[in-house]
């Protein structure tokens, strides 16, 4: 009886359009580019930008209104279609919305879109309302719309060998999946929106849909992560089939080192935080020499560790900033 009192999907009640062809995507652009912002949802085949594909993209910008792209399967067919919309997601006039940004963010990149802000994150919408509850879709279309979302499962079938691929189901019934989720992450968009200016988590001159945005800058890729994307992407044109094919002197080992570092930092400043001893006699001079001479070296270790990691983000953010890709280029999802 858990979802007794929970609506569901009425298709009399909504406006889902699949678009496959150039005739239909011609009309959508037309509409999307008059539009002040978006929604948007992207279906993949996995949880890996590097190794998984998009299936398609829905978006909606008005309540119980969507569209589903369906992607070709085909890779270079599917690149293609979409670089029609590189205008739209590089437009910065253009408020994108979306739940879990970093996600869908990550896949575009893959296929060499970049996707620019100002940007509406729902899902760290409510982890700024409510941080210590669950952040998922269906968890919040059901506590804020009273509305029981379609599960993958639903889609594809309960996890096993007999779960489908999800190019596998019926276009209508993905179209329905996929538009459903970017409506609904619509909807809360508002809820989420006006619970945040009433609990004043933003200052209250805060009044146009755009001045949230240095709230949801949280969600931009890391320099880390573009690079990775793009040495994925470039491994295709310097001829290695492989990630890990790179040379040893590639800026591969500066993402691994730049991994490491932070992971050393965060053990030292866990020891600084929790260790017994020092964490009593926090802020006293009666520290034996053993003990200041561990406090004083983890300290200057975390300093030089700041400084050797800024080195590494930026060598990586130019890095980022020096490749492009241009429409010849073909990037391919390529195994680590």
């Amino acid at each position: 009886f858990k979802y007794s009192n929970l609506s569901e999907l009425n298709l009399s009640e909504v406006k889902y359009q699949l678009i496959d062809n150039q005739t239909d995507m011609g009309e959508f652009l037309l509409k999307i580019s008059t539009q002040d912002f978006f929604c948007f949802d992207v279906e993949t085949t996995g949880i890996s930008p590097y190794c998984d594909e998009l299936v398609g993209i829905s978006f909606s910008w008005v309540k119980n209104e969507a569209y589903f792209i369906l992607l070709p399967i085909d890779r270079l067919e599917a690149e293609n279609f979409l670089r029609q919309l590189k205008p739209l997601f590089s437009d910065e006039s253009k408020l994108k919305i979306g739940q879990n940004l970093k996600f869908d963010i990550s896949f575009l990149e893959s296929y060499g879109i970049s996707v620019k802000g100002p940007f509406f994150d729902t899902m760290i919408a409510h982890y700024l309302l409510q941080p210590e509850l669950k952040h998922n879709l269906d968890y919040l279309a059901e506590v804020f719309l009273n509305y029981k979302m379609i599960s993958y499962e639903d889609l594809c079938g309960e996890k096993g060998r007999g779960q489908l691929p999800i190019r596998s189901v019926s276009k209508e019934a993905l179209t329905n999946y996929a538009c459903e989720d970017a409506d609904i992450t619509l909807q809360l968009k508002s809820i989420l929106e006006e619970q945040i200016h009433t609990e004043n988590l933003v200052p209250k001159n805060y009044t146009r849909q755009y001045d949230l945005k240095e709230i949801f800058n949280l969600i931009k890729i890391s320099a880390e992560e573009r690079a990775v994307v793009k040495l994925k992407l470039l491994c295709i044109n310097i001829g290695f089939k492989k990630f890990s094919e790179l040379p040893k002197d590639s800026i591969q080992l500066d993402i691994f080192k730049l991994s490491e570092l932070t992971e050393i930092k965060k053990q030292l400043e866990k020891v600084k935080t929790l260790n017994p001893v020092l964490k009593a006699k926090k802020g006293k001079k009666n520290l034996n020499r053993t003990e200041a001479l561990t406090s004083n070296w983890i300290k200057t270790r975390i300093k030089e560790l700041d400084l050797e990691i800024l080195a590494i983000q930026d060598k990586l953010t130019k890095f980022n900033d020096n490749i492009d890709f241009d429409d010849t280029t073909t990037p391919l999802c390529l195994a680590a």
